[in-house]
């Protein structure tokens, strides 16, 4: 494994452009999109500002990837991937909860949340690290629900048997 911010180039964007090209059309995606993932693989800079400016561009071609059959393929591809749903809402509610907790912290001025968050950033394994626990921990989650619900539909079933 490589340390944070040494990784090559050409890993950056991977998931993002194997998402799109099952979501948007390929034509919007090699017009709009690819070009953006391009750049973002291209760009060597380990300055967090110039790195989240290529992921931007790269989420606004996106958004001017959306044409009108790309609902259709979003609903096909979360209807295909059970994890996909799980990690949307995980994320979702990491998201929201993130949010209450800057909301009462930093109404009053007295915490700078700009020093607490850049201090405890410093502390966090790398971006793929927590990816990849978050993803096995839906997985093993989906599998535990699916083995409780099998087992309690087991349970409750009737079976007489005749003879």
């Amino acid at each position: 494994m490589t340390a944070r911010g040494h990784r090559g180039p050409a890993l950056r964007g991977r998931w993002m452009a194997a998402a799109a090209r099952r979501v948007f059309s390929s034509e919007s995606f090699a017009l709009l999109v690819e070009p953006a993932i391009a750049d973002l693989q291209h760009e060597k800079s380990g300055r967090l500002a110039e790195r989240m400016d290529a992921y931007r561009t790269v989420w606004i071609g996106m958004a001017a990837a959306c044409d009108h059959g790309v609902a259709r393929r979003v609903r096909a591809f979360v209807r295909d991937n059970e994890l996909v749903t799980l990690t949307g809402l995980a994320l979702l509610h990491a998201v929201h909860s993130l949010w209450m907790v800057v909301l009462l912290l930093g109404l009053d001025g007295r915490v700078h949340l700009g020093r607490v968050i850049s201090s405890r950033l410093a502390d966090l394994p790398s971006p793929g690290v927590l990816a990849a626990a978050s993803v096995l921990a839906l997985y093993g989650g989906s599998v535990l629900v699916t083995h409780l619900s099998k087992r309690a539909a087991a349970a409750s079933s009737i079976v007489r048997i005749v003879e």
